[in-house]
């Protein structure tokens, strides 16, 4: 009521629109200054600085839209929230998405521009309802202004090309994908842009272990972007590095240290409010306490994990988290409840937009099945299951699929 009455009388006074330009103009500074500390050794500092700011980042981007002469000023305080690393792009990409999409659309972004070509690229960045053939198009647009524009804009064409080549890695396109990352890792390392070099060699290091299963090239690319991300000392980043190794160390079975890593990450993901990198952390924790025989402990991780992955609404990743969950209950000798996690996961499967889904862990199903069978006592049964699960794996990987991706779902 104190506020709709102040409202009311700035409105009478006839400085409205004079306060709300300040208003403006305050929010626009103070976002870009946030959107370069969000890169750097203060970056928990202002994240949280700027989200007790997110009301009046919407009320300057509302007055922004919809006043004449200031759009250009809310397509600026769009930019700084929804960037590459900005922190609408990770915590709020709907909102992000739509506020992008009416940037691209105002008179003050001209074709070509490299205004126009950072609006693409930021089109695309985390939002994970666009399909595939959208973000490419968006992606190839942005790349091409970018070439054009030459040396002045080489960085951010850097960026296209990681985040292009990134995707087109995993749409059997591995050669130009490889390619287009190996050229942004030479323009960051010229340009002396640690954070951009750290994040591409976290992607490069995933990539390989995912796709190639090449764990070894994979550790080495994980070492030099977490030197880079220590000079830059932004702790999110270091954290996603952090987590990386933990995951290589559980993979190969030194579960102690995997635990070392990666409980220090989720600690640091935990504390930026990152949910979808926490989850993952506490996932792979509760296999190395399983490779470590604590089921009990394994079991507390793995239902901390499910409960973020439910609260993001992130239903893919819940599959394995479930199928994990229910594996460790089954340990624990509670049939029932392993029986009833499996069903959840195969459910879930069916729910989601990736048509792969269903055929995966539909075969995961019927080795958790085999795995409750034989603790039932039920040998005979087990083995035939566990025959069937064989096959389709030995047929997956006969077309092509890498048995780390296969073994990460």
């Amino acid at each position: 009521t104190i506020r709709q009455y102040g409202c009311e009388k700035l409105l009478e006074s006839g400085e409205g629109d004079l306060v709300r330009r300040r208003h403006l103009e305050f929010c626009l500074e103070f976002a870009e200054r946030g959107d370069r500390e969000l890169r750097g050794p203060r970056s928990l500092e202002w994240t949280r600085r700027m989200e007790q700011e997110n009301d009046n980042f919407r009320a300057a981007l509302e007055y922004a839209f919809s006043a004449e002469r200031v759009g250009d000023k809310g397509v600026g305080l769009i930019l700084a929230l929804a960037g590459f690393s900005g922190l609408w792009s990770m915590r709020y990409w709907k909102e992000a998405n739509f506020w992008l999409e009416k940037a691209l659309e105002h008179p003050a972004v001209l074709p070509g521009s490299a205004l126009h070509a950072t609006l693409l690229f930021d089109c695309t960045v985390f939002v994970g309802s666009s399909p595939w053939e959208k973000q490419r198009l968006l992606l190839e647009e942005s790349l091409a202004i970018f070439e054009l524009l030459g040396e002045s804009c080489r960085v951010e064409r850097a960026y296209v090309l990681m985040w292009l080549g990134h995707h087109l890695n995993y749409h059997d396109e591995r050669e130009r994908g490889l390619g287009y990352m190996q050229e942004a890792l030479r323009i960051f390392e010229a340009s002396g842009d640690k954070w951009g070099l750290g994040f591409n060699l976290n992607l490069l290091s995933w990539m390989i272990f995912m796709l190639d299963g090449d764990m070894d090239t994979a550790w080495a690319l994980a070492e030099q972007g977490l030197a880079a991300a220590r000079v830059c000392g932004e702790p999110a980043l270091i954290a996603v590095m952090l987590s990386d190794f933990g995951c290589y160390k559980v993979r190969k079975g030194n579960y102690s240290e995997g635990q070392d890593y990666l409980i220090e990450s989720v600690a640091i993901q935990k504390a930026f409010g990152h949910k979808d990198f926490a989850c993952q952390d506490l996932r792979f924790l509760g296999d190395a306490a399983r490779g470590l025989n604590d089921y009990e402990k394994a079991e507390g991780f793995y239902r901390e994990s499910l409960a973020m992955v439910q609260d993001i609404g992130w239903l893919s990743y819940g599959i394995g988290v479930r199928l994990s969950l229910g594996l460790t209950v089954l340990h624990q000798g509670d049939v029932q409840q392993a029986l009833s996690l499996f069903k959840e996961a195969l459910a879930v499967a069916y729910e989601v937009t990736n048509p792969e889904f269903p055929r995966f862990i539909a075969f995961y199903f019927l080795e958790c099945i085999a795995a409750a069978l034989a603790v039932q006592g039920e040998a005979e049964s087990a083995a035939r299951l566990y025959g069937v699960f064989d096959a389709q794996v030995e047929a997956l990987l006969a077309e092509g699929f890498s048995r780390s991706l296969l073994f990460d779902a």
